[in-house]
């Protein structure tokens, strides 16, 4: 399996709800912070974002992914594993 891309065969039966989380989340001024890319992590946040809510992507930088379009600030993180 790739970690970064879930299968979107698998996906597509969880994403809506996933979005659908994601704005029920915000309506209640929770924070949205993920891995910031695509997949799950894209539904949360496009959930968060349609409500206004805070989305926070954290990423790493020397992947050659570029973060989903739905995080309002993004924090960079050269080794993940260390900073965590």
């Amino acid at each position: 399996l790739n970690y970064v891309y879930e299968p979107y065969y698998i996906l597509y039966n969880y994403y809506s709800e996933i979005m659908e989380l994601g704005k029920k989340l915000a309506d209640y001024k929770f924070t949205i912070c993920n891995g910031g890319y695509y997949g799950t992590m894209e539904a949360a946040s496009k959930g968060a974002h349609e409500k206004n809510g805070k989305v926070i992507g954290i990423t790493v930088l020397n992947w050659e992914i570029n973060p989903n379009i739905y995080n309002n600030e993004i924090m960079y993180y050269i080794f993940f594993l260390l900073e965590i």
